[in-house]
């Protein structure tokens, strides 16, 4: 299968990146001229830079059966809003109406409510135009409203990540009040979804909930990991406010599991794993 793959240099990207080349498939890679090239070129040669003036046409020449939509940009280190929005919205959106004959769009979406921040905004934004365009255009859009994953190697600013490294450090953590519960699902997890939407005979525009199918509130999981880890961290529990809009919730899993998609880890399987 030809695959194109925007964003095989982030986490989730680069961990998809791996399993599709290790299944037998050729991978394109959009990147920007300021990408690592080292996470991607060891697993596939083929990629091309988004500021060239000619992208769209070596991307159509490519002839995809299938596009990954897995780039991102989130509300950190004083990110401007149009970067956000190029990125999350403005480039996908770009990629769906200039490619010619691409029937499978797989867009990594959020869980997150639409109004919880502009990340948030931007994604759904992205996903309406998904819908629009699955109705007026031969082409099979999968919005992913993806819940929090986690894994091993993950970045440091990722909270499981972040949670961890302060507690291995004893360094005290201020936190929310920790009521709102969240899914967290784990990378493996994730890839075996994505796998199975990807072989997947669906039509049309359709939203994808991934998850684990369980949640732990934000309380419950801190104090679970400061245990076992053994950490004198102390846990500032409403130190922070809670955003207007806190998401707290479980994923609907019953598109998936119509798959016979069956998460093989819970929360505390998947911590324990990576610690």
């Amino acid at each position: 299968m030809n695959i194109i793959l925007v964003g095989a240099s982030g986490y989730l990207g680069n961990k998809l990146l791996i399993d599709m080349k290790n299944k037998g498939n050729k991978i394109l890679c959009p990147i920007r001229k300021t990408t690592d090239i080292n996470k991607i070129n060891q697993y596939t040669n083929l990629y091309l830079y988004l500021e060239d003036n000619d992208f769209i046409e070596k991307l159509n020449d490519f002839k995809a059966d299938l596009l990954i939509y897995c780039a991102c940009m989130y509300e950190r280190n004083n990110a401007k809003h149009k970067d956000i929005l190029e990125a999350n919205f403005l480039l996908p959106l770009k990629l769906l109406t200039e490619l010619k004959n691409l029937k499978k769009y797989i867009y990594i979406g959020t869980s997150l409510g639409k109004y919880t921040n502009i990340y948030a905004l931007s994604k759904y934004q992205m996903a309406e135009w998904g819908k629009y365009y699955s109705n007026i255009n031969d082409i099979n859009f999968f919005n992913i409203l993806l819940e929090n994953f986690y894994g091993e190697n993950e970045p440091k600013n990722r909270f499981i990540h972040y949670l961890i490294g302060k507690l291995k450090n004893n360094e005290d953590i201020d936190l929310t009040d920790g009521k709102q519960k969240r899914d967290f699902v784990y990378i493996e997890d994730v890839i075996e979804a994505l796998n199975l939407i990807i072989s997947s005979n669906l039509k049309g525009y359709i939203d994808i909930p991934i998850g684990s199918g369980d949640a732990i509130s934000i309380r419950e999981l801190a104090e679970y990991l400061k245990k076992l880890l053994n950490s004198k961290s102390k846990l500032n529990f409403g130190a922070i406010p809670s955003r207007n809009n806190e998401h707290s919730g479980i994923c609907d899993l019953s598109i998936l599991n119509n798959m016979g998609f069956k998460p093989k880890y819970d929360i505390k399987s998947g911590l324990n794993r990576i610690i």
